[in-house]
This record gives C-alpha cells, structure tokens and sequence, in this order.
C-alpha cells in the first residue's frame, strides 16, 4: 500500500509476543506518537487511553474512521507528511 515511508517501524501485537494492552504499554514508553489501526470497541478505546491517534475501518469511536483500507495513505500523508 506504500505506507511504510510514513513510519519508523510497524509492528502488530503478533511482532511482540504480546496482546493488548501490553502492547499499548510497551509502544507508550517507546514512542512519542503512534497510529494504531484497529476495529474492535476495547482496542480502539485502550489505544486512545494510551495518547495514540486511531484509525478504523469499522469502529466510528476511532479518531479517524475509514471506509477503505485504499484511504489509507491519504490519511497518513495529510496526518505527518513526509
């Protein structure tokens, strides 16, 4: 999808051995921002507990939802262009 120039890393909580929140945990003493993408209500809300920008395809609670994972980088570019 070419979304890899807007991040220094992706990881998925598959990546860190890890599940929500820990994740969340973990990214939140690593990074100064994050985006997290996502769909469930728990997710999306212990991402935002957590200072991250959401996005989701099917979760209205997100800061940014999406109708298409194609608006991805559209959303990405105007977020932190590069």
């Amino acid at each position: 999808m070419g979304i890899s120039k807007y991040f220094d890393k992706i990881y998925s909580s598959h990546d860190l051995k890890c599940e929500k929140p820990e994740a969340f945990k973990y990214f939140k003493n690593l990074v100064n921002k994050a985006v997290f993408l996502g769909h469930d209500d728990d997710e999306i809300l212990g991402a935002m507990r957590f200072g991250f920008l959401t996005i989701s395809l099917k979760n209205n609670k997100a800061n940014i939802f999406i109708k298409s994972l194609n608006e991805l980088p559209q959303i990405l570019s105007k977020i932190n262009p590069y």
